[in-house]
């Protein structure tokens, strides 16, 4: 077993190289996307309170100031973080930190993949294609900076449901704190894995669910989760008393998958970016092909079981990974299945609008998550078989290659696992994010703001305020999450912010600062508020006039001016 593991090491060490090189080499260096802004400095909340052991303030983000518990608006990346930390506690980079977690969770997606293939069918060769298949993904590619980051549990969780079936009594006790940490790392994905896990446990364990049930280990264990969960839960479900916590129907709508989706990627995709592009090409939650090498893997592993090829222990877990698939993909479409201009009511409405916290998913696409998981083992099953097929020699092994008489048949066996592994990772190329370069002037103002202990609560504008109806002064809450990047140069509180859902009484506050601003009742608003300076962004607005023209305006409100630039200027309150 060991061979087997740093195998499955060494070859996700490998694919890293390969395919996050880039990251690698910009490791120091943000990289430009409004997401990632808003995981960086989630980041730098959890790590610096880590190290400080300042768990009473942890949910206190710096963010959306006066409200309190601002983290409980979005993932809590507790787990990320903790991964995190070595690299933090030696660096103290808060972005050579994330991007070293993402790195991490490569590793750890593509090696526990490899090892749950492995077990269902102890072919080294199928481990890689399919650990690779998993991994590395347009739809993970796309995402490789959110959705990547937690998709190491599924292999695991499913792994260890493996080893339960072979009846190993104490690896029950795991499996609930495994959906914990899930649920920790991503509700999300904790949500995908409630609806299929069940489904594969059922086909894959039979008559043996009752007695593997009843063990005191797994009892114990799902006692003690439920009770760290529950009070995990607790910000959270406040959060959703609250607001209600729902993206909009419309925009639920805009983010479910269509059927074009399947055969379509973001344009960064270096093979089939200008080719398969959708209207939603910008959209990462819309790249949703697996490639066509893959879907070919797949389609021989069909024609495989309905010639009753398999064993008829990989029969059962063939049939359940196709359940799994057939409700990914049909949760996928959301609320509708969408074919021209008619719209067919799907099973997803039943669950939005019954089902507790399902109101507040954004995107049903990535239920397809579980699809790709589904995809990559049934591609394992067919490699599997190929090379059986191809070679008297190909039988299970964890070698790669052998010598004497049988070298030839190995080379042979060798070509074919080599032309897959190039021929899915040519599909699955992508250029990752440019990164984002800090303008001198704005990165000297923020260091100078550091250094005022005077000022503690800040206000910058432009504000994020969602007026769509005005393009002129538009801003959305994007946007404002590179006030969030900025936010890691200083230690101040800001009234901005955004997150996973953004309060409607923010994007009122957003409105009211962008029109008719200022006036003496909006400033004494802002002291009442606590705000001690606004920060005025010149090059954030769509016309920098319109940003000229507020510092005109500030100054004849007989506000102090205690910064002056070409790009910012700052007044005290």
């Amino acid at each position: 077993m060991r061979k087997i593991f740093l195998i499955g090491a060494i070859s996700s060490i490998l694919f890293v190289v390969v395919f996050l090189n880039q990251l690698i080499l910009n490791i120091d260096k943000p990289l430009s996307d409004t997401d990632l802004f808003y995981e960086y400095f989630l980041l730098d909340n959890n790590l610096s309170k880590f190290v400080s052991l300042d768990f009473q303030h942890l949910y206190d983000l710096r963010m959306f100031y006066p409200m309190s518990k601002t983290l409980s608006l979005g993932n809590s990346q507790f787990i990320q973080s903790a991964m995190a930390l070595p690299v933090y506690i030696l660096t103290k980079n808060v972005i050579v930190s994330a991007h070293s977690m993402v790195l991490i969770n490569f590793f750890l997606a593509f090696l526990l993949m490899y090892l749950l293939i492995f077990q269902l069918t102890k072919s080294v060769s199928s481990s890689i294609v399919g650990g690779l298949i998993f991994t590395y993904n347009p739809y993970a590619m796309a995402q490789f900076y959110f959705a990547q980051i937690v998709l190491f549990w599924m292999p695991l969780i499913f792994l260890v449901t493996e080893k339960i079936l072979e009846k190993r009594k104490k690896w029950v006790a795991i499996l609930p704190f495994l959906f914990l940490g899930q649920l920790i790392s991503s509700f999300y994905y904790s949500t995908l894995l409630a609806l299929t896990w069940p489904v594969y446990w059922v086909i894959r364990g039979g008559r043996e669910i009752r007695r593997i049930m009843g063990m005191k280990w797994g009892l114990v264990g799902l006692i003690v989760a439920v009770v760290i969960g529950f009070l995990y839960l607790q910000p959270y479900l406040g959060v959703k008393k609250e607001f209600g916590v729902s993206p909009g129907f419309a925009n639920i709508v805009s983010h479910s998958a269509t059927f074009k989706d399947f055969f379509s990627t973001i344009k960064d995709n270096k093979l089939y970016g200008q080719i398969l592009g959708t209207k939603y090409s910008d959209y990462s939650e819309h790249s949703l092909f697996a490639g066509f090498v893959v879907y070919g893997l797949v389609i021989v592993s069909l024609f495989l079981f309905f010639k009753r090829k398999y064993e008829p222990a990989l029969r059962k877990v063939f049939i359940a990974l196709i359940a799994v698939w057939i409700i990914a993909f049909i949760f996928s479409f959301g609320p509708y299945f969408i074919i021209g201009e008619t719209l067919i009511p799907n099973i997803y409405l039943l669950f939005y609008k019954f089902v507790p916290f399902f109101d507040s998913l954004r995107a049903p696409s990535r239920f397809m998550v579980m699809g790709f998981f589904s995809y990559a083992i049934l591609a394992g099953f067919a490699v599997k078989w190929l090379l059986e097929r191809w070679s008297v020699f190909a039988a299970p092994s964890p070698k790669l290659w052998s010598v004497g008489d049988k070298a030839s048949a190995d080379k042979g066996r060798l070509g074919v696992i080599l032309g897959l592994v190039f021929l899915i990772s040519l599909e699955y190329q992508h250029s990752l994010l440019p990164v984002f370069k800090v303008n001198p002037e704005v990165k000297s103002f923020y260091q100078w703001l550091d250094k005022q202990p005077q000022i503690n609560v800040i206000l910058e504008l432009p504000i994020a305020n969602e007026l769509s109806n005005y393009p002129s002064i538009n801003r959305s809450y994007f946007d404002d999450s590179k006030y969030l990047l900025y936010a890691l140069g200083h230690k101040k509180k800001l009234i901005n912010g955004n997150a996973a859902y953004n309060p409607p009484q923010r994007t009122l506050l957003g409105q009211s600062l962008t029109i008719n601003f200022p006036t003496k009742d909006k400033i004494n608003q802002l002291k009442s508020m606590k705000v001690d300076a606004i920060i005025v962004h010149k090059d954030e607005y769509i016309n920098s006039q319109t940003g000229e023209e507020l510092i005109r305006k500030l100054k004849e409100s007989n506000l102090k001016e205690i910064y002056t630039g070409e790009l910012v200027s700052a007044f005290k309150i």
